[in-house]
């Protein structure tokens, strides 16, 4: 009598455990240790730590089907909690998150908008501020973490699934590497008026500014959506003014007179 697919399955996979081939154990080492080894590798002298300020530049090419999009990136950080995230297209700031004093606002320049950020998306959006630097306190971010260790191919990773303290939120898994103490990767789920969309974060090279080891290049795959991001520039304690990260106060006349060329085209 032929063997169902099912029984074929189900044997190997018993074999495997019985051979011990497992793709994941117990940490050898607690999550405290681990961030420490990821703060010395990242930040060896602790000049990151030290810093009151700094400043980022990247360019994100996004592909498409016809051709590929290209936007610039800014970020400005100014302890203890000023943020600024700009994009640009064609030297042009389309859009700006804005955030200090524990509140944040989406800025749109085309619309001449200013929208607050507020309960559980501004709790993501202080998460998602936290993570990948190289001072990150995984425990004080999330709830709860677990920790074990993966082996894909040949390389092994310290897996840490991060359960964020939001109330049905999904847990965010982080891949850091075994021999390098650096994370190499990041899956989440973004929520959707259509759905979760998976989002998995590959960082594949990591570059030194000063003494710094920052990720130098990322490849991003969203749903449908690819792209990859390039530090092209970081400088710790930027001499940034405090007005730069005031809300913008747009002029009706002028933001009217953009909306109706926008209808002629």
């Amino acid at each position: 009598m032929k063997k169902s697919w099912k029984y074929i399955f189900c044997s190997a996979a018993s074999a495997v455990l019985l051979t011990g081939c497992v793709s994941e154990r117990p940490s050898d080492i607690l999550l405290d240790e681990l961030e420490a080894k990821v703060a010395r590798a990242m930040d060896p002298e602790g000049d990151y730590r030290k810093a009151r300020a700094y400043y980022q530049r990247q360019n994100i090419i996004e592909k498409g089907f016809w051709s590929d999009k290209h936007q610039l990136v800014e970020v400005r950080f100014k302890r203890p909690d000023k943020f600024k995230l700009s994009y640009y297209e064609k030297n042009t700031p389309l859009t700006e998150i804005i955030s200090f004093g524990g509140r944040a606002w989406m800025v749109n320049h085309k619309k001449g908008e200013t929208t607050e950020i507020t309960g559980e998306a501004l709790d993501r959006f202080k998460v998602m501020l936290s993570l990948g630097h190289p001072d990150t306190d995984y425990d004080k971010l999330f709830a709860k973490v677990d920790m074990v260790i993966v082996r894909e191919e040949e390389q092994e990773y310290y897996k840490l699934t991060c359960h964020p303290r939001l109330a049905n939120a999904e847990p965010i898994v982080i891949y850091i590497d075994k021999k390098e103490y650096l994370p190499r990767r990041m899956e989440l789920k973004i929520k959707h008026p259509d759905g979760d969309i998976e989002s998995i974060s590959r960082i594949t090279e990591y570059q030194k500014f000063g003494r710094i080891l920052l990720p130098a290049f990322t490849e991003v795959f969203e749903g449908s959506r690819e792209y990859t991001t390039r530090l092209v520039g970081y400088q710790l304690d930027a001499p940034f003014a405090d007005d730069v990260f005031h809300k913008p106060v747009f002029d009706p006349v002028l933001v009217e007179m953009q909306k109706q060329r926008d209808r002629r085209r």
